[in-house]
């Protein structure tokens, strides 16, 4: 028996020397013992009922590679089916906001898609298209409005294309949102613009300690300003970053979105996810005792 390849683990902080793993093929939840987990993983004698129930759960299975494959298959098998292609379309990493818990920040800099790429992507999404395939692309950064006008120009070219093939092309932007003004979500919208992803880390004191701009100054208001302007616009998914210590007081953000007239009921969605470590494993100092 060999341990499948989607495991997760995480540390049990207020229990240790215990894990928390998820079996993600089976959406399975297990807290167990450290020593056990070793144990586990490295291949050592477990009790007939214990090895049982972890082949049942999807912790072990008989052949890692096998497994690999089965897993390919069925993704296979979903795309074949699909009439729609979703891609994720990376313009830059350069950024205007300076979260020091970025994932992103190891390798952040001057990187911005060359017009060659551009084109590439341009030729290979409209010859996806031309076989009967509707595409949404979902632009993403660093702070892709960063690169407005090579957004606009993919996206005006995609549209047209997927005017000539009868097929449908829209698309997302991921955002700070400290670009996106009214005048600009109206530039968008003929071009396919159809959700825009934005993300606030709680009420102001905590977001503009973890979102502030490259200057240090605070980014709250300036967000909260072009949501008020654009929310009944676009559709809008919120979201934010919370660590072990203010999570808690994410609701007092839904509070002043009100107290602000905003209706956060209007959202396409709302969702809070827990910072996570940088690209390189690393974590701001300040936040990672928190997370």
């Amino acid at each position: 028996m060999q341990v499948s390849r989607y495991i997760t683990t995480f540390p049990c902080p207020d229990k240790p020397g215990r894990v928390l793993m998820l079996a993600t093929r089976r959406c399975a939840v297990l807290e167990l013992s450290e020593e056990k987990w070793a144990t586990i993983r490295n291949g050592g004698k477990l009790p007939e009922g214990e090895r049982q129930t972890l082949l049942r759960l999807g912790v072990l299975v008989p052949d890692r590679e096998a497994e690999r494959e089965e897993i390919l298959g069925i993704f296979e098998r979903i795309n074949t089916a699909s009439k729609h292609l979703a891609v994720l379309v990376t313009l830059t990493l350069e950024c205007n906001l300076a979260c020091p818990y970025c994932f992103e920040d190891p390798f952040r800099g001057n990187f911005v898609m060359s017009d060659a790429t551009a084109n590439l992507l341009i030729q290979r999404m409209t010859e996806h298209m031309a076989s009967g395939l509707d595409l949404t692309l979902d632009f993403y950064g660093g702070e892709a409005l960063l690169e407005l006008g090579l957004l606009k120009r993919i996206a005006s070219e995609l549209q047209r294309a997927a005017r000539e093939h009868e097929v449908t092309f829209r698309f997302n932007i991921f955002s700070n949102a400290t670009l996106l003004t009214h005048v600009m979500v109206e530039e968008l919208l003929p071009l396919g613009l159809a959700a825009v992803r934005i993300t606030l880390d709680g009420p102001a004191e905590i977001h503009d300690r973890q979102r502030p701009f490259v200057s240090g100054q605070g980014s709250f208001r300036t967000i909260l300003n072009n949501i008020r302007a654009i929310y009944e616009t676009i559709p809008i998914d919120l979201g934010g970053n919370y660590t072990r210590h203010n999570y808690q007081r994410f609701p007092e953000l839904l509070d002043q979105l009100i107290t602000e007239g905003i209706n956060p009921a209007k959202f396409k969605a709302v969702g809070f996810s827990p910072v996570i470590p940088k690209a390189d494993g690393s974590i701001a100092h300040d936040l990672a005792s928190t997370c």
